[in-house]
């Protein structure tokens, strides 16, 4: 026992001998059952545990974790009766693959390279997931000195550097993602392509990306039909065309219009009226404590952040009986923007004179507080938004 164990040293320490060691592995673990995929996960030393998970419908899911500041190899099976994409973890450093029920691979963390025998798919994908790893990094350093910066006199450079970047990696990696989704059409991967987001902004537009949307469907179920990355996917996309199809003009609101005049309660007690900054468009958002209204007004946040420099503010007016209610979702959700309640409810005298729409909804006037668009989600916002902007441009 002891002679193995020095023989597998003296294997370790060499650079040839780390080769033999991959192929020893390998052929050792040739019997692997087939509905099973086995790491063998080869860590840096003195560093934090190593993580592995597997992405799921709603992210990345832990499924192990070893010891902390081992040196030792860690090894690892899992059932899977599909191909699923895994990320493997230790401190700073990450690798994200792909592997398939059968597979065998040894992932060395310290040089950050995978080896296995089916590599070629993974090839592809483990430089697309680095992309995104730099980009996560490039974003993650930004956010930081932005959170530092909020005290000090250069936090408007902060906020509009953060924003660009945002909005830079956003377009390079659509087009990316759109790159590996035609170079590897039948790669499980693509699941990871159409869903990437950076800090809660996706990636892809639906309404933009529609051509996208039908051919990674498509795909799926071409080549991984009954695979629970594309039942999902499949009950997403049927879920975002209902919404995208919804009839805008079910509410009468005519198109440069004078937006009806109110005063309403701000948040801190003062009546409010409109106001829009010279030469901007000003989004009047009109929520209330629903879940479609909290969930538009997490992708709000992000159109907002994407053309705030461009003169785009948001009115919020909730329609909300209770001061308490509306003031707690206010922090909860960071609703940093300009905020008044009508406590009327679904009585309130201003929807009635905007033909009663449903909530939450989306007015855009000019600083004329001529009405421009109006919508039914967020999704036509944005992509109205993008439009007009490029319009001006």
């Amino acid at each position: 026992m002891f002679f193995v164990k020095d023989i597998y040293q003296i294997i370790r320490s060499s650079a040839t001998g780390v080769a033999l060691f991959l192929i020893l592995t390998l052929t050792c673990c040739e019997n692997i059952e087939k509905d099973s995929v086995v790491f063998n996960i080869i860590p840096e030393a003195n560093l934090e545990g190593v993580v592995l998970y597997v992405a799921d419908t709603t992210g990345f899911v832990k499924i192990f974790e070893s010891d902390i500041h081992s040196s030792d190899d860690v090894s690892f099976k899992r059932k899977a009766n599909h191909p699923f994409i895994y990320s493997i973890e230790q401190g700073d450093k990450r690798i994200e693959v792909i592997a398939s029920p059968g597979d065998k691979l040894v992932v060395d963390l310290k040089n950050r390279t995978v080896h296995w025998k089916r590599g070629e798919e993974n090839l592809h994908y483990t430089a697309f997931a680095g992309k995104i790893k730099d980009n996560d990094n490039r974003l993650d350093s930004l956010f930081t000195e932005l959170i530092y910066g909020q005290s000090t006199d250069d936090y408007q450079k902060y906020r509009e550097v953060v924003t660009n970047d945002l909005n830079s990696i956003t377009v390079t990696m659509n087009a990316e993602s759109k790159k590996f989704i035609s170079d590897n059409p039948s790669s499980i991967g693509i699941f990871r392509a159409i869903n990437l987001s950076f800090k809660q902004k996706p990636v892809f537009n639906y309404l933009l990306d529609k051509p996208v949307y039908n051919k990674v469907d498509s795909l799926f179920s071409l080549y991984h039909n009954g695979h629970p990355y594309s039942t999902w996917f499949r009950k997403r996309l049927r879920n975002i065309e209902k919404i995208s199809a919804e009839v805008v003009k079910t509410v009468n609101i005519p198109f440069d219009s004078q937006f009806p005049e109110f005063a309403l309660r701000n948040f801190n007690g003062k009546e409010q009226q409109l106001s829009v900054d010279k030469g901007g468009l000003t989004v009047i958002y009109l929520w209330n404590d629903n879940t479609r209204s909290r969930q538009a007004t997490q992708r709000l946040k992000s159109i907002y952040d994407s053309y705030r420099d461009k003169k785009l503010n948001v009115f919020a007016i909730s329609f909300d009986n209770s001061l308490k209610n509306w003031g707690s979702i206010i922090t909860i959700d960071k609703m940093w923007w300009i905020n008044v309640i009508d406590t009327t409810g679904n009585r309130s005298s201003l929807l009635k004179e905007l033909d009663s729409p449903p909530v939450p909804y989306f007015i855009v006037v000019d600083d004329s507080h001529k009405v421009k668009a109006h919508f039914s989600n967020s999704v036509q916002l944005e992509a109205w938004l993008k439009t007009y902007y490029l319009n001006q441009e």
